[in-house]
């Protein structure tokens, strides 16, 4: 695993031409790529800067797919109607209402037992994920892996019901599935991140981010305020 900083202003503007590279790759050594994304407010312009600039090529073998979702009612599985608080609808919103791959949805019906055991089948099909883009929150979750919790490792998707973040109900890649991703960029920003970001930095054991790098190449692109300690730690 090869981890690399990049500290700017603009995450999109860094982001976004590291990931058409990393899909871009999978494409041509693959024929086909699998990006996995994450949700939350700050991947929002990056989706769209995917939207606007991947090349067609790309687009067109891509499969993408999320690393996790909220588990909330559903009035139906139409994009327009999905909650406003998934990961899906914010994906619909910045990219596929303006250009719309091939995707595999984690808004579905029915009970989390029932979601999980769908979508871990369907996880599960879709073979290796090829690129991940993952967010960090403030206590060193990824996706919706918290601290402090313990997973099945065989399960692809694992069901989180007692999420310490709003809502409690959740559906996350598990850690396995993570760390066998070809690639991941990571993307934080915040001051409130940086003393967290700093400890995964350092491979602190009791933070599920310290445990979701993949297995290749490991991008790391933050704002200055969530870099900061990082670059303060010698």
């Amino acid at each position: 695993m090869k981890r690399t900083l990049h500290v700017t202003d603009d995450l999109a503007a860094t982001a976004g031409p590291l990931l058409a590279q990393l899909l871009s790759d999978r494409v041509e050594a693959t024929g086909r790529c699998v990006l996995a994304l994450s949700g939350g407010s700050t991947p929002g312009p990056t989706l769209r800067w995917l939207a606007d600039h991947l090349d067609d090529r790309v687009h067109d073998a891509l499969v993408v797919t999320f690393v996790d979702e909220r588990h909330l009612p559903l009035v139906s599985e139409r994009w327009e109607d999905l909650p406003e608080a998934s990961n899906a609808r914010l994906a619909y919103e910045h990219w596929f209402r303006h250009r719309m791959p091939e995707v595999l949805s984690w808004a579905v019906p029915g009970t989390l037992p029932e979601a999980r055991d769908r979508l871990d089948a369907a996880v599960r099909a879709l073979g290796r994920i090829d690129v991940t883009l993952l967010g960090a929150g403030p206590d060193g979750h990824v996706a919706s892996l918290f601290p402090g919790r313990r997973h099945d490792p065989s399960q692809a998707v694992v069901a989180v019901r007692d999420s310490p973040k709003p809502p409690p109900q959740r559906l996350s890649l598990g850690n396995g599935w993570l760390r066998d991703a070809h690639a991941s960029v990571l993307l934080a920003r915040g001051a409130n991140k940086a003393h967290v970001l700093a400890r995964a930095w350092r491979d602190d054991p009791s933070l599920p981010l310290t445990h979701a790098g993949p297995s290749g190449p490991w991008h790391w692109v933050l704002e200055p305020e969530a870099a900061r300690r990082i670059q303060e730690s010698p």
